[in-house]
């Protein structure tokens, strides 16, 4: 009976113990937080541009672009075995003439069983480095892809 009163006061010895450094650790997240909350804060103070009108001609100069530039960066394009569908940057629908002014770019993608990409338009203008999302290789697709999808396929059969 005795060992049994000894066992429990040294459960509850060690619980208390156990209670003052979980206050500890809480408290220590709850700082955490705080300095995040604090450089979300700063980070929206130094996006803010008090003019609409700079921020709307900057939206229009970026976004509604009329002669945009396509790049293609870190794909994987497999083509098909038919000759016909090799092309990546296939456009019937539109006349050479017309799509030769298209700026169409190909960064660091992997084409395999014959695919090609023909790039158009001129040559891409220096482009700000921190508005660009850097593209990984296309060799990477397996790699980033491989627990993706949620489908079942069976090769020769539609999902």
């Amino acid at each position: 009976m005795g060992a049994v009163k000894n066992y429990m006061l040294l459960v509850l010895f060690a619980l208390a113990m156990q209670t003052s450094t979980l206050k500890a650790g809480i408290a220590n997240f709850d700082e955490y937080w705080k300095k995040r909350a604090e450089e979300a804060k700063e980070a929206s103070r130094e996006a803010y541009e008090p003019n609409p009108e700079k921020v709307t001609k900057h939206f229009n100069d970026e976004v509604h672009n009329q002669h945009p530039t396509i790049i293609s960066q870190g794909n994987r394009f497999v083509a098909p075995p038919d000759p016909a569908c090799k092309e990546v940057t296939k456009r019937d629908y539109a006349v050479e003439s017309v799509w030769k002014s298209w700026n169409w770019r190909s960064e660091g993608d992997l084409m395999l069983n014959g695919a090609f990409f023909v790039q158009s338009g001129n040559a891409i203008k220096t482009m700000n480095k921190q508005a660009v999302i850097s593209a990984k290789p296309g060799r990477y697709v397996s790699r980033l892809t491989r627990f993706s999808g949620a489908l079942n396929c069976v090769r020769g059969r539609p999902c």
